[in-house]
């Protein structure tokens, strides 16, 4: 199914959404209803009271229709697909491949997240392509990134569109570290995850007021790179609790539609 040109133009548009459900509801009432309960989760925030039933509703809705007009003409090249606002905005794939085939792939989807496996290779062409501006969040798992590799992603202006980028299972130490958080490019980023590295842990310290969690400071190691570089959102606190699904998917529950819901 090709979507209408207004959705891929205007990827944050989530009326331009419903407007298109609508226009499908007299040939295709089951993914026009899929559409909507995934424009309606994504614009509540996780600890909505309604929150657990849209996304029941909208996991329902998905394999029992959307899943084969969405995903299917798109999963021999993405796997792990991203679902927000009732669209498919991103997924897995080999990095190579889709600096190969990014013109096409974003002519058809309306991606703005991706993780790209096997990167390492091809970074520098990856962080000078054009399409890497539509982002929100990025990862490079799994890549074999080193302090150097940590550097070049640190010098790379296309990055400053981000709110996630993701860098787990790496080589990436704390020099690599400090060049990251040093970078003006950065500076705005929300979330850096940097699990499964040599870098020294970044998360969160709970606050706690008489044994309960009210809150989370950086840890000692985010200090000392706060009083050197400045204040950074993905230094500051724990993003998991803050980040609605408004502002980025998250991660890994959107990628896991494909698989049994816990509460199935």
């Amino acid at each position: 199914m090709r979507l209408p040109r207004t959705l891929l133009d205007q990827p944050d548009d989530l009326d331009a959404r419903l407007a298109w459900a609508e226009a499908l509801e007299p040939d295709d009432p089951d993914l026009a209803a899929f559409i909507r309960a995934g424009v309606a989760l994504a614009r509540t925030t996780p600890d909505h009271p309604d929150a657990a039933k849209l996304e029941r509703q909208a996991r329902a809705l998905y394999r029992a229709r959307a899943r084969d007009a969405l995903y299917a003409p798109h999963q021999r090249w993405l796997t792990a697909p991203i679902l927000h606002g009732g669209l498919i905005e991103g997924g897995c794939t080999d990095a190579a491949g889709f600096l190969a085939a990014a013109e096409s792939r974003f002519s058809v989807l309306p991606l703005r997240h991706l993780v790209l496996t096997q990167a390492r290779p091809v970074l520098r062409q990856l962080l000078d392509a054009p399409w890497l501006q539509r982002l929100r969040s990025l990862e490079l798992p799994s890549a074999g990134l080193d302090d150097d590799d940590a550097a070049t992603l640190a010098q790379a202006p296309a990055l400053a569109h981000l709110a996630w980028l993701g860098l787990t299972d790496n080589a990436i130490g704390l020099q690599g570290l400090q060049v990251l958080a040093a970078s003006p490019h950065l500076a705005r980023l929300q979330r850096l995850d940097l699990s499964h590295n040599p870098a020294p842990d970044l998360d969160p310290e709970p606050l706690l007021d008489q044994g309960q969690v009210v809150g989370y400071l950086p840890n000692p190691t985010a200090q000392r790179l706060i009083r050197r570089f400045g204040e950074r959102p993905w230094l500051h606190h724990d993003l998991r609790r803050d980040l609605s699904r408004t502002q980025l998917p998250a991660h890994p529950e959107d990628t896991l539609w494909d698989s049994p819901s816990p509460s199935a």
